[in-house]
């Protein structure tokens, strides 16, 4: 494993597929990304006002998780 790293936007379409194959093991879990997680497109750009996002690699270029953080207002 490599140290944890900032996200970038680029990183959105490898998140998409971790996140699908999690949703996978539950039966009738079904991933819609463009309903359910439109942010993953910019998805550092969703982050950077009230939070943070990183990921950590498997090896270079290969994403193994991620964790994210964001402030809500009321």
């Amino acid at each position: 494993m490599l140290p944890p790293r900032p996200v970038t936007n680029q990183d959105g379409d490898q998140l998409a597929q971790l996140i699908a194959t999690v949703f996978a093991e539950y039966r009738g879990c079904v991933f819609d990304r463009a309903a359910e997680f439109p942010e993953l497109s910019a998805i550092a750009d969703d982050f950077a006002p009230n939070g943070a996002i990183w990921v950590v690699e498997k090896e270079a270029g290969v994403i193994a998780g991620c964790l994210g953080i964001k402030a809500f207002f009321l």
